[in-house]
């Protein structure tokens, strides 16, 4: 085999259209702009206790943020050998549990933190239907 031989290419894998969230270019867009979403959130509702409530918001967002980033990371190889008319609404999904996900383990963690006095959970049942 001669030596100016041109070498086979090799395979490289499937892009697909999910960004690559190892990439600073793709992640820091990501959290800004949740951060984003989190403080128009914040602005929108009743001005009680802002500075807690952004705080609360951010950190419930950016979880979902970056364990979705970190699920469609792992994921990526996978989603992008598949047609994007399946691996768009199945990224979607993924987003979405993620979100359960996290949604769940805020509702059953923050009480058993927090003891009985959590803002989390009302302290006094809603009325009954009977006593109105």
């Amino acid at each position: 085999m001669p030596l100016n031989a041109a070498k086979p290419l090799e395979q490289s894998p499937p892009a697909g259209f999910l960004p690559d969230f190892r990439r600073f270019e793709a992640l820091f867009p990501l959290l800004l702009l949740t951060e984003l979403a989190a403080l128009v959130l914040s602005l929108s509702a009743e001005p009680t206790n802002f500075w807690i409530d952004l705080g609360g918001r951010s950190l419930f967002m950016q979880w979902i943020a970056l364990g979705s980033a970190i699920l469609l990371t792992l994921l990526h190889r996978p989603l992008a050998r598949l047609p994007d008319h399946w691996s768009g609404p199945l990224a979607f999904l993924l987003v979405q549990a993620v979100a359960l996900l996290t949604n769940w383990l805020v509702y059953l963690g923050l009480p058993a933190m927090a003891g009985s006095s959590c803002w989390c959970r009302p302290t006094k049942s809603p009325p009954s239907w009977r006593a109105i």
